[in-house]
């Protein structure tokens, strides 16, 4: 059986939007008290992205696994508790898929939430996942860790017994290439947090996650200790107010393969990390981010320019 692995700013922000934190036309100072009342979401926001690409690395502890399973759909902190299994609300297409490599990557696969694809945990609360995945093998007469993903509306939707709801959806593609002991991610993807249970966002994610390994990357076998780098940009609107960050790994992100009971970026031993804020071409300020053991939060910092 075959199974899949793993989830543009608002258009219009104005000048009374980017005043909330650079120094507008009439010479009033950034508002600080807003970014560092925004903080927490903003670190949220980031995690939830970084833990979601490092996922397409380690879910299920290989690539050559394609699976279905909620821990590689949503991984940790960001998925609902979710039914297994979960092929009673798929829709496969083509079925069979042709995998003709036989490294459980099909040549094309098409997986949609189709109806029945909501159910009721604890207390009342209901869920319901929405969207497909689209999954290809970029060369199916290679058997190997290479996939190519698109998302669309690809997320869920909560809804308490009081009505309140969250819903969170993703869009856009993703690619994982091999070569030797080192994988590359390549990603730009949407993400959007709507709902009455928390803060409006929108984050764009246009990165490069590379993975050294500390040892040969064997195919169907668990991903070994190793180093992880982020190189890119990602955008955050949040609040009526659009953040534009420019990210870079500083130290490499060391993945401690044998830390496997928590989400895949608390997997992350040391290593730092800066995002450096810029508002009009002019930087802002850096969000450092220091891991210092496996399976806790990292600390952070905002050192202002």
């Amino acid at each position: 059986m075959h199974t899949i692995t793993p989830r543009s700013v608002w258009a219009g922000l104005g000048l009374a939007l980017a005043c909330g934190l650079v120094a507008c036309a009439d010479g009033t100072a950034p508002d600080a008290n807003a970014l560092s009342a925004d903080m927490p979401e903003i670190n949220a926001a980031f995690e939830d992205e970084a833990d979601f690409s490092l996922g397409a690395l380690v879910a299920g502890g290989s690539l050559n696994s394609v699976d279905l399973s909620p821990r590689a759909l949503f991984p940790a902190g960001l998925r609902p508790q979710l039914p297994t299994p979960l092929l009673r609300c798929l829709v496969l297409d083509p079925l069979p898929p042709e995998d003709p490599d036989e490294d459980h990557i099909p040549t094309l696969l098409v997986a949609t939430f189709g109806e029945d694809c909501g159910f009721s945990r604890g207390h009342g609360t209901q869920f319901e996942l929405t969207g497909s995945v689209t999954l290809s093998d970029p060369f199916p007469e290679s058997a190997g860790y290479d996939l190519d993903e698109v998302f669309e509306n690809f997320g869920h939707r909560m809804t308490t017994p009081s009505d309140r709801t969250a819903m969170l959806v993703r869009n856009g593609s993703r690619s994982v290439r091999q070569s030797d002991n080192t994988l590359t991610a390549m990603e730009q993807l949407t993400t959007e947090w709507t709902g009455d249970m928390g803060p409006q966002k929108r984050s764009a994610t246009d990165w490069e996650i590379d993975f050294d390994g500390d040892e040969t990357i064997v195919f169907g076998e668990a991903l070994p200790s190793g180093d992880v780098t982020i190189t890119g940009t990602w955008d955050l609107s949040l609040r009526e107010r659009m953040r534009s960050f420019t990210v870079e790994t500083v130290t490499p992100l060391h993945y401690d393969a044998t830390c496997t009971d928590v989400r895949p970026i608390r997997r992350i031993s040391s290593g730092e990390l800066h995002k450096t804020l810029a508002v009009d071409g002019v930087v802002r300020g850096v969000l450092i981010t220091t891991w210092s053991a496996c399976g806790e939060a990292p600390t952070r910092e905002f050192v202002p320019e």
